[in-house]
């Protein structure tokens, strides 16, 4: 499995961290899990994808399938296409406000409801193929340099109901120390804002979390204990470092400017 991971490394574009991925001194723990698989190899565990939408709903569980719900935002956008995606398009719900959409790794963000949201993100993404050098004019820039995002979706895993706000009040508690978390309503500039999102797969390899990082990367990580949070902080969030061992999927993308 190491060949796998350091093949990954090279690939991704994405360098290994020198450092320890556990904190010795942090206090944080999981209480027992069920289901966990401790031993498969996360090299290639997820799908690639291209974009991520992130749907705000204002909670933090929803029905098991979210593209279900009549009436959703991802129910009305789960078929939703642009010419210029060539890979997959992830769709999530969130704890964000109501009607705020999210589209990542862009760093973009604006008002929708179900009606107009498909119809919002196609004219987005037409600017965005044609002129990549500025914000589209249908959506605002995200102020924040970091978004970190974890499965907290219970009624499809009891787990990510256990795991998520554990590591939430973790990455909270790091971020807020250096003065880089952004609460959900916190548009400074700057920072990181950490975020519930509903199933992204892989539920065996809980804690999930997800990083998007303005300047270029998507690093997705298994098996998150709280004592990983602060190094994860510290690391991948700030300099963009992995360890690829931990890694479900990764990939640089583009630094962005707005």
């Amino acid at each position: 499995s190491n060949k796998k991971n350091e093949e990954s490394c090279a690939s991704d574009g994405l360098e290994e961290s020198t450092c320890s991925i556990t904190c010795e001194e942090c206090e944080g723990k999981y209480p027992r899990l069920k289901g966990i698989d401790p031993i498969s190899s996360l090299a290639g565990s997820a799908k690639s994808y291209d974009e991520h939408i992130l749907i705000g709903t204002g909670k933090g569980d929803w029905i098991r399938n979210i593209d279900e719900e009549p009436g959703s935002i991802a129910h009305a956008i789960s078929n939703w296409k642009h010419p210029s995606i060539k890979g997959d398009i992830k769709i999530s719900n969130s704890s964000l406000p109501v009607g705020v959409i999210v589209v990542l790794p862009q760093f973009l963000y604006f008002n929708a409801a179900a009606a107009t949201c498909a119809e919002q993100l196609t004219r987005i993404f037409d600017e965005l193929s044609t002129d990549s050098e500025k914000a589209p004019k249908g959506a605002k820039a995200l102020e924040c340099d970091n978004v970190v995002l974890l499965c907290s979706h219970k009624t499809r895993d009891k787990n990510c109901g256990i795991t998520a706000p554990i590591l939430k009040k973790e990455f909270e508690l790091v971020l807020r120390d250096k003065e880089l978390l952004r609460d959900t309503e916190d548009n400074r500039r700057g920072g990181c804002k950490v975020l519930y999102v509903s199933h992204i797969g892989g539920h065996k390899f809980a804690g999930n979390v997800i990083i998007y990082r303005k300047e270029g990367g998507i690093i997705w990580l298994g098996r998150i204990k709280p004592e990983n949070v602060k190094p994860i902080v510290e690391e991948s969030i700030l300099k963009g470092k992995v360890w690829h061992k931990m890694m479900r999927f990764g990939r640089k993308t583009s630094k962005i400017d707005w």
